[in-house]
């Protein structure tokens, strides 16, 4: 069988032609969707703000932390939070940490005494029915009110009420204290 350069060279045109069409398309379609994108997710994380902390009147986003590595400076922030008299009533911060399905978007208020007033899961792909629990305020409820002398933050399952543990998600449980510690350590270290 004899191969005919022409028709491989018609061929290697038209795929050629195909692929180039197809970026120019999808890169069409970022610039429509970037923009909606960004929008859903200052949305979400004010939603998320308020959830956390329902009293405040105003936020305020710090940029980045002074202590955080130049990489993580987009991903890693924190923001205040303040009452009607414009006083620091909380902060919250917004970090990252590593689950079961990878990364985890996790949200911490934090009241004056870097005591925790609240946890939100954000964006995540932990698995359906274990580590997504942990998008549940119920399953946040045992971060509440931790981090102070008369009642720790659980580092492990074993420090938790048999109620608060859930089997098989052990994974997204440390992935979220990990946040959880980070967050506090970054506090620290900025106020």
């Amino acid at each position: 069988m004899e191969i005919n350069k022409d028709s491989i060279l018609m061929i290697a045109l038209k795929l050629t032609l195909i692929c180039f069409i197809s970026v120019l398309l999808l890169g069409f379609v970022n610039l429509i969707t970037v923009k909606k994108i960004e929008e859903n997710k200052i949305k979400k994380e004010k939603d998320a703000m308020s959830f956390l902390v329902p009293e405040a009147k105003n936020y305020s986003q710090k940029k980045y932390f002074k202590t955080i590595d130049e990489k993580l400076k987009e991903s890693i922030y924190y923001y205040e939070a303040y009452d009607n008299s414009s006083k620091v009533t909380a902060y919250i911060v917004s970090n990252i940490s590593n689950g079961y399905g990878g990364k985890m978007i996790i949200m911490i208020a934090f009241d004056n005494n870097l005591k925790i007033l609240n946890v939100k899961l954000l964006d995540n792909s932990e698995t359906r029915g274990l580590g997504k629990k942990a998008e549940k305020e119920e399953y946040m409820n045992k971060f509440k009110n931790t981090n102070t002398n008369e009642k720790q933050l659980p580092k492990n399952k074993n420090m938790l009420d048999s109620n608060d543990s859930i089997t098989g998600a052990t994974i997204t449980f440390n992935g979220i204290v990990a946040g959880i510690s980070k967050a506090i350590e970054l506090l620290k270290n900025e106020l």
